[in-house]
């Protein structure tokens, strides 16, 4: 391990995440079940997330935060019918649709196999500017990415709320809703 590596640990002083967020310099996905809120908030600290995506929704989230972190303003996470499901949806299946995004954060950090998420901790690990580099990129990123923009958020809950409504008005069965977000 580098001499500077460390795992901070809980302190009686400042409990929490977020009080040790600052101590850390890689947030390591855990495969089967990814960081949700946390790593929304490890984001927005400016700490790179090692993810590597699984094939249900709990798998997948680090990888959507990354996009949508990475994502500047006018240039939402990229998304597409899956065709894995019997219903029209519109999830992310990195692994096919990955390469096809645009070049970002996700491409650095969502990995494919074991062996590259442990090679690409290691590779960070050496390599303190590329590190520090992902954590400017991701700092300067915050204030326009829509994965912070509270604002933009709220439109679309509304939307989609307002379309559910008019939905059910109008004695409709209930379907799938599919926003198609505007800026």
């Amino acid at each position: 391990m580098p001499p500077r590596a460390r795992v901070p640990r809980a302190s009686r002083r400042r409990s929490g995440a977020r009080g040790r967020q600052r101590h850390a310099d890689v947030f390591l996905d855990t495969p089967l079940f990814n960081a949700h809120t946390t790593g929304g908030d490890v984001l927005w600290a400016g700490i790179p997330i090692i993810t590597l995506p699984g094939e249900n929704f709990a798998q997948r989230v680090a990888a959507g935060l990354l996009a949508s972190a990475a994502a500047g303003p006018r240039a939402p996470p990229r998304r597409a019918a899956c065709g894995r499901h019997l219903h029209s949806c519109t999830c992310m299946h990195l692994r096919s649709s990955l390469s096809a995004a645009r070049a970002g954060l996700e491409r650095t950090l969502v990995v494919r196999t074991h062996a590259d998420y442990a090679a690409l901790l290691l590779r960070l690990a050496a390599r303190p500017r590329a590190l520090a580099a992902l954590r400017g990129r991701l700092r300067a990123a915050r204030e326009e990415a829509p994965l912070f923009d509270t604002a933009r958020l709220t439109r679309h809950v509304e939307g989609a709320q307002r379309l559910m409504w008019e939905v059910y008005a109008a004695g409709e069965a209930p379907r799938h809703v599919v926003l198609h977000p505007r800026q």
